[in-house]
């Protein structure tokens, strides 16, 4: 089992720690709904270094990377990143990523912890740009919500301040703003040597978050998952990611959607949603009472022809038919 550089930092602070794609990583430290709401309303730090560093570099690796992401990098200036995916030769998701743009020749590729090793092989076997894994030497912690910026500009400097959305600098620290919650803030990537003091550093103002509520938070926001959204027989036009393909739109016969459950019943994963005569007409990806929105939602893939928002249908919870409708993602969108 692996650890990230600050698994004493979580034993010390008394986290939870739980198996998650071949780490120890801590699942919670003070309480889901206090961590989930944290985020939402000042700052929560949240330890992501199990994420995956992959660099593309080399005289072509725009046009690498725009091959091995179906998306066309050349479009976005150095400084920016953007979100794609690797698709199999089955139009199948190999993994969701970010990419960073440093140059028209260096690229960095940021994927699931889960899909990594998948991944790198996958990336080496169709391209003959410049490939290493640099996940074993690098950290990363993300900072979000409403004050995450100004903590992090604290400590950091004003200057990351003037990053736009989706775009970063590269100084002693990588520094992006990006994330997984649905709110503003940064991803920061350093040396593991470097990764104590600065989560030390940040730990003074924003709360120690772990992965219990970055999953209901990135639900409410309405944020795919590989392994439950995704997955190598889901397409991304399946997903509602078509947008960031530079690839002729498709028509899928399933979508995925957003389910607000009419009573307080959870749909799990893998639940299945049924017509009122009690047909399946699709399957629940992910489910939660969520704290913020105080009310069960779920998202589920549906037959594109019953996928219609404001139909009803039903979840099948322990042999019970639950009502719900079908709803626009994401449940929650940060007022600008």
């Amino acid at each position: 089992m692996r650890t990230t550089a600050l698994y004493q930092r979580h034993v010390e602070l008394g986290a939870q720690m739980t198996d998650f794609a071949g780490y120890q990583m801590p699942v919670r430290y003070s309480g889901d709904k206090l961590e989930h709401m944290v985020v939402r309303e000042n700052a929560g730090i949240f330890d992501v270094s199990h994420m995956g560093e992959v660099w593309i570099e080399g005289l072509h690796a725009e046009a690498e990377v725009s091959k091995l992401l179906n998306h066309d990098a050349s479009k976005h200036a150095p400084g920016k990143a953007f979100y794609s995916v690797i698709m199999n030769d089955h139009s199948g998701i190999v993994d969701d990523v970010i990419a960073y743009k440093f140059s028209p020749q260096k690229f960095l590729i940021c994927v699931n912890a889960s899909n990594r090793f998948k991944d790198f092989k996958w990336i080496k076997a169709h391209t003959d740009a410049n490939v290493r894994d640099a996940s074993e030497a690098w950290s990363q912690i993300a900072i979000q919500g409403p004050n995450a910026r100004a903590i992090a500009a604290e400590y950091l400097g004003s200057e990351i301040l003037d990053i736009p959305r989706f775009g970063f600098i590269e100084g002693e620290f990588i520094i992006a703003r990006t994330g997984y919650t649905g709110e503003d803030g940064f991803e920061i990537f350093c040396p593991n040597y470097q990764v104590a003091s600065l989560w030390d550093t940040l730990c003074q103002k924003a709360t120690p978050c772990g992965l219990a509520a970055r999953d209901t938070l990135r639900l409410e926001a309405g944020m795919c998952l590989y392994g439950h959204e995704l997955a190598d027989d889901i397409t991304p036009w399946e997903a509602g990611l078509g947008w960031c393909l530079n690839l002729p739109k498709q028509e899928p016969k399933r979508r995925l959607v957003g389910l607000n459950i009419s009573g307080n019943a959870i749909a799990r994963a893998d639940y299945e949603v049924c017509t009122e005569q009690g047909d399946q007409i699709g399957w629940v990806t992910s489910g939660t009472k969520t704290p913020y929105l105080n009310r069960a939602i779920a998202m589920a893939y549906i037959d594109t022809p019953h996928c219609d928002t404001g139909s009803a249908v039903y979840v099948k919870v322990r042999g019970r038919l639950e009502p719900a409708y079908i709803c626009k993602l994401p449940f929650y969108r940060r007022d600008s």
